[in-house]
């Protein structure tokens, strides 16, 4: 027979653990409404992501494009055209490569950065196409940040207490 004092112990037992249970279910109904979130947010982020790689892909076709068709003009100057010989396209060249030269001193001193790459050029670009696509979506970083922080925290709450458990 057990005395007053362990049946007080059992029915607090008892107690705790339907608290913990409770806890627990809580825990579990936090993280899947902050997973649904993050899956619904991680949908857009991955289209808007695909549409920001495609944007600067296109971009830096075009340049690669003005490029060949720079060097294909000036070569059909240079070699096919009776008029136009080295004496007048030298010049030519000449100047757009002036230009050229100036138009990326321009972006170098408009992005004020102590050295410049090609893909440090890239990603600031691709930054500056990705917030405004955040912003045309009306996507918010930041709380897709949150969310991931917090399912990372609620998780590891939840394998804790099955390890106690």
């Amino acid at each position: 027979m057990l005395d007053e004092k362990q049946v007080l112990e059992l029915l607090d037992t008892v107690f705790k653990s339907n608290e913990r249970n409770s806890e627990l279910q809580h825990l579990k109904m936090t993280y899947f409404n902050i997973e649904t979130k993050y899956q619904n947010l991680t949908k857009i982020k991955e289209r808007i992501d695909k549409s920001v790689a495609f944007q600067i892909n296109i971009r830096l076709l075009f340049l690669l494009g003005i490029l060949i068709a720079q060097t294909l003009l000036f070569a059909n100057w240079i070699w096919n055209t009776d008029f136009l010989g080295w004496d007048l396209v030298e010049p030519m060249t000449f100047l757009f490569s002036s230009i050229i030269f100036v138009g990326g001193l321009f972006i170098f001193v408009k992005l004020n950065r102590n050295s410049i790459s090609g893909e440090k050029l890239v990603s600031t670009v691709e930054k500056r196409v990705r917030t405004k696509k955040y912003v045309k979506f009306n996507f918010n970083y930041l709380e897709y940040a949150d969310l991931e922080v917090q399912k990372k925290y609620i998780k590891r709450l939840i394998d804790t207490y099955y390890c106690k458990h």
